[in-house]
This record gives structure tokens, sequence and C-alpha cells, in this order.
């Protein structure tokens, strides 16, 4: 899982979007903002797909950022409740 996660982050820069996405402390305003920064575009994606992206996107940040922990928990807390990608 490591090496798949490590691989879209990458592939996407999510690096770069999530620098960009600073400003969002909301989970749900957070999500969208790196969303749309992510390089190629995964908005053509199914819900799903989204959703496991953002998922790996976000273990990987934890990763190499722990302070990102937080997000983490709040993006698993809704998808575990049915809301994922918003």
């Amino acid at each position: 899982m490591l090496a798949l996660q490590r691989l879209i982050y990458d592939f996407l820069d999510a690096e770069k979007a999530i620098s960009e996405s600073v400003d969002h402390n909301e989970i749900h305003e957070w999500v969208n903002a790196v969303l749309d920064k992510l390089e190629p575009s995964v908005k053509g994606y199914t819900k799903k797909q989204i959703d496991i992206a953002v998922m790996l996107i976000l273990c990987e940040q934890m990763v190499r950022d722990p302070s990102y922990k937080n997000y983490l928990n709040s993006y698993y807390e809704l998808y575990r409740e049915g809301g994922g990608k918003f």
C-alpha cells in the first residue's frame, strides 16, 4: 500500500496541491481545494475512485507530515459515514 500511495501522491503532484490549500482548515473545503489543484485532474473519475485517491494522498501526506493526522481522521470518519467526496 505504501508504494501505491507514494505513486498516486507523486503522480498527481499532491504536494503542490496540498501546499496551495493550507488556508482551508475545514475538511470539505480542504478536500475540494486539493482536488481542484491535482494535476492531472481526477474529476473525470468515479466518486469511489476519487475517494480512494484522496485517502491514499492523505495517508502519504501524513507519512511526510504527521500534523495531517487530523485531516486523515476527519476524512476517514466522513467516508465511513458515507460522505466520501464532497
